[in-house]
């Protein structure tokens, strides 16, 4: 399959089990949400995705590349965003991107830098130290760090969080733009009209498994 396939994810954790038997497939430029309820294990599953946490059962397979085999090649084809923003409070906006994009080793790292900041709308901020950022600036700006990679997978846990209307219609439209240049999109949310205007089909989780997937659009 040219994209994803996780079958029968579990995971267990303290003597819980969080996830039991998840299973999805998203190919290169489609797009997924996952929704349910507080608890249902949205995160989990995209902590497992993002190679974060290793999976106590099943398979996550990427173009071919299996994660648990090859876990860094796995991992640098994804992008993902937590829920919560991890930036350096006392650094600017500017230099959380610049770290970043070094650290990855991202080519023409200041030029990619100054045209993500200019793409969240935080160029007239750039110098700005993130701890006096807004909690929607801040989201921008960790949304922002992801998009720098150009990933093929993108992994985003509640990307809408903070933002306002402006922001959100912006974020629709990057989002777009990613899969049109063959991205593939998982994004988990509680919003269940956001779901429907960023992705094509919706996953359904209910205490640890998928329970439906379906076309949103449908």
């Amino acid at each position: 399959m040219n994209g994803l396939a996780a079958k029968r994810l579990e995971k267990t954790r303290g003597g819980r089990s969080v996830l039991r038997g998840a299973s999805l497939q998203v190919e290169r430029g489609a797009s997924l949400s996952l929704i349910g309820a507080n608890g249902s294990g949205k995160t989990t599953l995209l902590e497992l995705l993002a190679g974060l946490s290793r999976p106590s059962g099943g398979s996550i397979i990427w173009n071919g590349v299996d994660a648990r085999k090859r876990p860094m090649t796995y991992r640098r084809c994804v992008g993902y965003a937590a829920h919560e923003p991890l930036i350096y409070p006392e650094w600017s906006g500017r230099q959380n991107l610049l770290f970043f994009a070094r650290l990855r080793g991202i080519d023409n790292s200041r030029r990619q830098v100054e045209q993500e900041l200019s793409e969240a709308g935080l160029t007239p901020f750039a110098e700005t130290p993130a701890r006096f950022y807004s909690r929607g600036m801040t989201q921008r700006l960790a949304l922002a760090r992801v998009f720098l990679r150009r990933s093929e997978l993108l992994l985003l846990d509640e990307p809408f969080a903070g933002l306002d209307e402006e922001s959100r219609l912006r974020l629709l439209d990057r989002l777009h733009r990613e899969r049109e240049r063959g991205a593939a999109l998982i994004l988990a949310t509680h919003d269940a009209e956001l779901s429907r205007q960023a992705c094509e089909r919706e996953a359904r989780l209910q205490d640890g498994a998928v329970v439906f997937s379906r076309g949103s659009r449908e």
